[in-house]
C-alpha cells in the first residue's frame, strides 16, 4: 500500500498511522496534539515497511511516537516533537538513513534500539543528523538489551543534545544480560557537545555486558565511560 496524504492536520487534531509492509511517502504530519503511535510492521510475507521523504513536526504524544519495527526510515525529517513519556523513535530491527531528527523534547530517547522478549534486534542509521533533543534519561540515541542487539551508526552527527544529571545526552545504553552482548559500533561520526545535567556526556555504555567500538570518528570527550552500576 501507499500512503501520501495522512499530513497537515490542523493543530489539535488526532492522527494515526499503521504500515504492514506498505510504503509512507510524501507526507508531512504536523501539529497533532494528540498523535496516536505510528506502527510500522512488517507484512505477513516479510516485506518491510517503508517510510520516505516525509515530515513529522510539532506533535505531541503521551508515550512513543513511532515503533519501527523491521521497517526503513529515508530522507525524512522529525523535528519538535514532544513526549512526555517513551521515545520519539523506538526501532527493532530497523534502519535509519539520510533522516534529520531535531529540536524533539522526550522523557526517553529520540532513538531507542530495543529487543523484542529474546529476539535480537541490530538497528543501523546511517547518514543521520541528532541535534539539539532535550531528553530527560535517555539520550538521542540508546540501546536497551535482554538478548543481543547492536546499533551501527554510519557518517553520523549526534550533536548537542541534552538529558538530566546522572544520564547521557548522546549515546547511551545497557545490556542487561550477561550472556547476551549489547554492541555499539561509531564510524566516520561526530559525536560532540552532548551534555547530561550541563556536564559532557557523549557515550554511556555499560551494564554486565556491553562493547563499543569507534573507528574514524570524532568525540569532544572520551569514547566510553564506565556504567555506574
Amino acid at each position: 500500500s501507499l500512503v501520501t496524504n495522512v499530513a497537515n492536520a490542523t493543530s489539535g487534531a488526532d492522527a494515526a498511522i499503521a504500515l504492514g509492509g506498505g510504503t509512507m511517502r510524501r507526507t508531512r504530519v504536523i501539529g497533532c496534539s494528540g498523535l496516536a503511535r505510528m506502527s510500522l510492521q512488517p507484512s505477513g510475507n516479510g516485506d518491510r515497511s517503508v517510510v520516505e521523504d516525509c515530515e513529522i513536526v510539532d506533535n505531541g504524544h503521551s508515550t512513543t511516537m513511532i515503533t519501527a519495527k523491521s521497517s526503513d526510515l529515508r530522507r525524512t525529517l522529525v523535528k519538535g516533537n514532544r513526549m512526555t513519556s517513551g521515545n520519539v523513535i523506538t526501532v527493532y530491527g530497523s534502519t535509519l538513513r539520510d533522516c534529520v531528527l531535531r529540536d524533539n523534547t522526550t522523557a526517553g530517547s529520540v532513538i531507542n534500539n530495543f529487543t523484542e522478549g529474546w529476539v535480537r534486534s541490530w538497528s543501523y542509521l546511517t547518514n543521520c543528523l541528532v541535534v539539539n533533543n532535550a531528553t530527560t534519561s535517555g539520550g538521542a540515541v540508546s540501546g536497551s538489551s535482554v538478548a543481543a542487539g547492536a546499533i551501527q551508526l554510519d557518517y553520523c552527527t549526534v550533536a548537542g543534545n541534552s538529558a538530566e544529571s546522572g544520564y547521557v545526552g548522546g549515546i547511551g545504553g545497557t545490556g542487561w544480560n550477561a550472556d547476551y552482548k549489547l554492541a555499539l559500533s561509531v564510524r566516520n561520526s561526530i559525536v560532540w557537545g552532548n551534555v547530561a545535567g550541563g556536564k559532557p556526556a557523549d557515550i554511556l555504555f555499560g551494564g554486565a555486558n556491553s562493547e563499543v567500538t569507534v573507528n574514524s570518528s570524532c568525540f569532544a570527550e572520551a569514547a566510553q565511560v564506565p556504567d555506574k552500576g
